[in-house]
């Protein structure tokens, strides 16, 4: 939440916008940034610590999306 403390009521508030909200959405003109995003996602799940020490601290990537930085179109 970015903050050392959120009130209550504000912690519920982003929870609920956070809970509510789909991948992406505000977001769709960003080329790649739902696919980037999802994969980033798909990496924490498949993660598995056993094998990250077996191969030497190194990720196993899933893939990858080229993102740069876009300005929003008005």
């Amino acid at each position: 939440m970015g903050a050392f403390y959120v009130a209550p009521a504000m912690g519920c508030d982003i929870a609920d916008a956070y809970l509510g909200a789909e991948l992406g959405t505000g977001y769709e003109w960003w080329k790649n940034f739902y696919e980037f995003h999802k994969l980033s996602i798909d990496e924490l799940e498949a993660f598995d610590y056993e094998e990250y020490k077996k191969n030497g601290f190194k990720v196993n990537k899933l893939g990858d999306y080229p993102l740069k930085l876009e300005k929003k179109p008005e």
